[in-house]
């Protein structure tokens, strides 16, 4: 037995190992197409006898560079965590890579990448002519911003996790133009501004801790098209809100009920401010070079346009425009250049009549303070506001009523001798914050000639040792403004007839 068994184990080893080999064809579904060197062919569906190639197949969606049915798509058997080897799909096999690669080409973000991607919602494109240039200024990186390929607008650019929703500032920056009027004040030790509570830093040069700008004077500045005080206001923010536009930046003139904002005050003139009579400086703000308080203060000079300056109309109002510009940009952190036609530049020609930003050199004028010797404005705005992005509306002033005047003294028409009182008496249900009384002389050619301004922050309201004129060509006028609070203004004027022979004016 053993004799005949050995001989045929043989044989049978010897057919199989020396004889014809084994098909090699990988066929899950038995039709002869598939995989390998001995199929009729490649099979296109494997799950389909009766299909391996034509309209019977079916497109996967599964992006699979080495092949194993493993990638990213709903057909793949699942996810590959390591697409550069075919025998490996998950487990220890499975190296961390520090890739950011969304479209799964490995060209993206981190050191473990091919390389940069220009575009990961395309995985056949990674560089090159496909790459497209895309329209979106976006500096936070989380693809929301300012531009036609953004996704949409960014509520804050200065947070990547936040467009939108409950984690968007309310209002982002504020500028409060201030034609109203204010009575400002500071307090020792305290160096910085708070514009909310009419706070100025101690760094202001100031008499006696008292900064008064009486409300806006619009006469200089009415012309045939803007024939009142609202139509030149409205004139003005026109252009100021134009050049701010690309910014983050809500500009309003009634005074904000909120936390922080930034104040320009519009009116007086120099001498109002620090008993100096002066118009040699059209404003004054601080400077803050890296916008660190986001309720600072500046003041600008109105009745020196026209008073010293002789600049009335459009011209008076286009300055106006241009200096509220420039003092806002002082506390957004931009400091005096040297570059012609630029809003902070103050030694070139025709400096006060541009509304444009500029790039160069700061001046050195003792308030490069910043440590910069150039400065590129629209950049360090957009650096310190951010992109314009859409935020709420700023809520309306819990009062919006002006206050009342209940009597003036002298009245319209008075006679009024030598050095003459003036008195009124006004009430206000949020209090009053000041009342100004402005002398103006009106001179027989229709132009006016500033007299003076007093104010009082208390009652009684007496202003004493008031200006007259015996020159029958000139008429003086006294303009009463009384301000409440909320910064609304009341203003009535007077007229009174100079006349030698009469008593003083009555005063209760």
């Amino acid at each position: 037995m053993n004799r005949l068994t050995i001989p045929i184990v043989i044989l049978f080893l010897v057919s199989s190992g020396c004889g014809q080999s084994e098909p090699v064809c990988l066929d899950t579904d038995g039709d002869e197409y598939g995989t390998g060197t001995d199929c009729l062919g490649a099979d296109c569906d494997e799950s389909n006898p009766d299909c391996h190639e034509g309209d019977c197949c079916q497109v996967k969606e599964c992006t699979d560079p080495d092949g194993d049915e493993y990638g990213i798509g709903t057909d793949c058997l699942g996810a590959d965590c390591d697409e550069s080897n075919p025998d490996c799909h998950e487990g220890d096999c499975c190296q961390a890579k520090e890739c950011t690669d969304p479209d799964g080409d490995e060209y993206g973000t981190g050191t473990d990448c091919l390389g940069a991607d220009c575009d990961e919602s395309n995985p056949d494109c990674h560089e090159g002519d496909c790459c497209q240039v895309k329209e979106c200024t976006d500096p936070d990186g989380d693809e929301y911003g300012t531009g036609t390929d953004c996704l949409g607008t960014d509520c804050d650019e200065s947070n990547p996790d936040c467009h939108e929703g409950d984690c968007c500032p309310l209002f982002g920056n504020v500028l409060y133009v201030n034609f109203s009027g204010a009575a400002f004040h500071s307090e020792s030790g305290v160096w910085a501004d708070h514009a909310p509570s009419n706070m100025v830093s101690a760094g202001w040069e100031l008499g006696g801790n008292i900064m008064n700008v009486p409300g806006f004077l619009e006469d200089a500045f009415i012309d045939e098209d803007h024939p009142n005080r609202q139509a030149v206001i409205d004139d003005v923010i026109s252009m100021v809100v134009q050049v701010l536009s690309p910014f983050d930046v809500q500009v309003v003139t009634h005074r904000p009920p909120i936390d922080d904002f930034t104040m320009i005050a519009v009116g007086g003139r120099w001498g109002h401010w620090l008993n100096v009579e002066s118009c040699t400086i059209l404003g004054q703000a601080t400077m803050d070079c890296e916008e660190s308080n986001p309720s600072n203060i500046g003041i600008m000079a109105s009745e020196c346009l026209f008073d010293n300056l002789g600049l009335h109309g459009k011209d008076g109002r286009t300055i106006l425009a241009h200096v509220i510009l420039h003092e806002a940009a002082h506390t957004w952190g931009l400091q005096h250049n040297q570059t012609d036609g630029s809003i902070m530049c103050v030694t070139c020609a025709n400096f006060n009549k541009s509304l444009e930003w500029g790039t160069g050199p700061v001046l050195e004028d003792g308030y490069n303070t910043c440590g910069t010797n150039t400065q590129d404005d629209f950049a360090i705005l957009m650096e310190h506001l951010g992109p314009h992005a859409d935020h709420q509306a700023i809520p309306a002033s819990p009062d919006d009523t002006p206050p009342s005047i209940e009597w003036v003294r002298p009245v319209d028409g008075q006679g009024v001798g030598e050095h003459p009182k003036a008195c009124l008496s006004a009430s206000d249900a949020s209090g009053i914050q000041a009342v100004f009384l402005q002398a103006i002389a009106v001179l027989e050619d229709g132009s006016s000639i500033f007299l003076g301004t007093q104010t009082k922050t208390e009652p009684p309201y007496v202003f004493d040792d008031l200006t007259v004129s015996a020159d029958p060509t000139v008429q003086i006028v006294y303009r009463f403004l009384v301000l409440d609070r909320w910064d609304n203004m009341t203003e009535q004027r007077v007229t009174p007839v100079y006349d030698p022979a009469a008593g003083p004016v009555d005063c209760p």
